[in-house]
């Protein structure tokens, strides 16, 4: 299925294939990347059938979200002056905290506080709730006011020294050892900020901090919490590991499924014949999964098609032999997936080496967290100038609705050797896909020098001819429809013929 508004947009889709494939064909050319000995240097033409257009309910008007401007570039974060005017305000300034910090130090008797209020009185909170012996931490709301906007709506990062950072920064430890949040409230309640911490910890106690004229700061709360999901409410989520000789860390791998104890897990693990040991390590949790094919494939996405026909989950998701999920992960995905029912839920991915403690960096997508949003294809189709960027998913830290993959063609594409991944998600934003951006890590994801996709970038071979295949399709496309005379939501079916 392909959802784009108007013929426009298709035509827009075309251009930008075509700027795509110039980009990487220079960048191939200025490397010298040497085309890899795998993939077959002819690219059949591609065959398509086109059904539509048709006006799609769901998708009227424009498909993506828009949140309005960027505030002002007029800070409120805490400058040197701030700081020093600070200093100077001294006991004064802050004995306007005391009645606030004296009410909620024994509501929240351990764990961090974490303030939300930019400029000095976050500060000053904080201040007074380390001298009286907190570990307590202030940061300025949602995004803050200096964030970096890539794609209204879609793509933003965040400022230094705001919530969005710190959510980013947090691994899943510190956000469980958070003792509550205290939201100075100015004016509004800052919604965002609301469902920015809801999104990361649904038990965790926030109040509100509202300024009294008369009598400092006044401590309100703790706001209604979501609730606990009861055990039989949890979705059913899917899990499909694919593995081939790569017994020195599969084990790894199958017990950090294993051991999230989530209660409606189907795990599946398809081999394809290994002869390292692989075998026998799958069969000590054969018990545990819901399925285990061990029998020679036609490679990884073979291997994860075969997979896929055996899920029945409402998430799903696949984890390579390589990787691992990080602990709790499958709850977090679970509890947004119930609360947002996104067709995407992304949370941070963890890029790790040999083993687990040593980690190279973390990634965070740059969707925006806090709302759900809607994935805009034209912008994933610039693979060289937003995907290489680190803009969007490292493969494991997205899991995916049942009802999206079955829109995208519930399948991946049996010729590709690399970037399946990519094609899903860009398949799936063709098809409208929405998507939850969470704080915490989902995955880790390991660098080791035996797996496929290797910093030679010879992969690039393989996004020109994807690309192209997209080119062909959207100048068919572009062929059959009409500009739509109301504006509406164009919704295509286009099925590719697969020899």
């Amino acid at each position: 299925m392909v959802h784009l508004e108007d013929a426009q947009r298709i035509f827009e889709a075309t251009e930008l294939c075509r700027e795509e494939i110039e980009i990487i064909r220079d960048v191939i050319a200025q490397k010298k990347i040497e085309f890899p000995k795998h993939l077959s240097k002819l690219q059949d033409p591609i065959r398509l059938e086109v059904q539509g257009p048709y006006v799609s309910e769901s998708l009227t008007g424009d498909s993506r979200v828009f949140r309005g401007p960027p505030p002002s570039s007029s800070s409120d974060r805490i400058s040197v002056g701030a700081r020093l005017m600070r200093f100077i305000a001294g006991p004064l300034a802050h004995r306007a905290f005391d009645k606030a910090a004296q009410a909620l130090l024994p509501a929240v008797p351990q764990g961090t506080i974490l303030i939300i209020g930019g400029g000095i009185d976050g500060c000053l909170f904080a201040d007074v709730l380390r001298r009286a012996g907190r570990r307590a931490v202030a940061v300025e709301p949602g995004y803050g006011s200096a964030r970096q906007v890539l794609v209204p709506g879609l793509l933003e990062r965040p400022a230094s020294g705001s919530l969005g950072v710190w959510l980013q920064s947090a691994d899943n430890a510190t956000l469980a050892a958070l003792g509550a949040a205290v939201v100075l409230v100015r004016g509004t309640m800052p919604e965002v900020d609301i469902e920015l911490l809801r999104d990361a910890r649904d038990d965790l106690p926030i109040l509100t901090l509202e300024r009294q004229t008369a009598t400092g700061w006044q401590l309100a709360g703790p706001l209604p919490a979501t609730g606990a999901v009861r055990e039989e409410n949890w979705p059913k989520i899917s899990v499909v590991t694919v593995s081939f000789n790569q017994a020195r860390y599969l084990e790894e791998s199958i017990k950090s499924v294993l051991d999230q104890n989530y209660p409606h897990l189907e795990y599946i693990i398809i081999d394809g014949g290994s002869t390292d040991g692989s075998v026998e390590i799958i069969d000590k949790y054969r018990s545990r999964c819901a399925a285990v094919v061990v029998e020679p494939d036609k490679g990884q996405s073979d291997a994860l098609n075969k997979g896929f026909k055996l899920a029945t989950g409402d998430l799903m998701n696949w984890l390579c032999s390589d990787d691992l999920l990080e602990p709790g992960a499958l709850r977090q995905v679970g509890r947004n997936y119930l609360r947002h029912r996104a067709d995407l839920i992304a949370g941070g991915c963890v890029r790790i080496q040999e083993t687990r403690d040593e980690e190279l960096y973390r990634h965070h997508t740059s969707v925006v967290m806090g709302e759900t949003a809607r994935l805009d294809p034209l912008d994933i189709l610039k693979f060289m100038r937003s995907w290489q960027k680190g803009n969007y998913f490292f493969q494991p830290e997205v899991f995916f609705s049942r009802r999206i993959w079955e829109e995208a063609g519930a399948f991946i594409k049996p010729h590709l050797f690399y970037v399946m991944d990519y094609d899903l998600w860009l398949r799936m934003a063709l098809a409208g896909a929405s998507i939850r951006h969470v704080p915490g890590y989902i995955a880790c994801s390991r660098v080791h020098s035996q797996q496929k996709t290797q910093d030679d970038q010879a992969y690039l071979y393989q996004v020109e001819q994807l690309i192209a295949e997209y080119e062909q399709m959207f100048e068919q496309i572009a062929r059959t429809v009409k500009p739509n005379s109301d504006g509406g939501g164009a919704g295509l079916k286009v099925g590719r013929t697969l020899e």
